[in-house]
């Protein structure tokens, strides 16, 4: 299986480069305690992967790093977020979050050259209904 994930104007994984995705996951949860779907809903993305940083290509992780520290109070701290899930030609999955903003942003460098990327972000809680949830259709 690939997969791409697109943060804003960064492109990572299938064809971003020196780039993969290596983990993806997406979850919609609620209150444990709520009796029925309500308002405190919350849609996560986790994105990890690996950028091999050549010394001329460092941007994307530097980028990544910059975003998970702007302020909420910036319209800067929401981007839209993407990731595509393919095998076999097929779509598997597709889920774009509009409006996401990130809740943590974990990174490690190796002796490779690799920069070891764990992103999580949310989807802005009042743009929950304009997330999108695709898949089983031909690349």
């Amino acid at each position: 299986m690939t997969m791409k994930a697109t943060i804003g104007s960064i492109i990572l994984g299938a064809h971003g480069g020196n780039s993969d995705i290596t983990d993806f996951a997406w979850s919609n949860s609620t209150t444990e305690d709520a009796e029925q779907k309500g308002a405190s809903v919350k849609d996560v993305m986790t994105i990890c992967g690996k950028i091999r940083v050549p010394k001329d290509d460092d941007h994307k992780s530097l980028e990544l790093a910059q975003w998970s520290q702007v302020p909420p109070s910036s319209e800067d701290a929401y981007k839209e977020v993407s990731v595509e899930c393919v095998d076999k030609n097929t779509v598997v999955r597709f889920v774009k979050f509009p409006n996401a903003f990130v809740v943590s942003y974990d990174e490690k460098f190796n002796v490779k050259g690799e920069c070891i990327f764990e992103l999580e972000v949310r989807q802005r809680g009042e743009n929950l209904s304009e997330i999108e949830i695709e898949g089983n259709y031909p690349v």
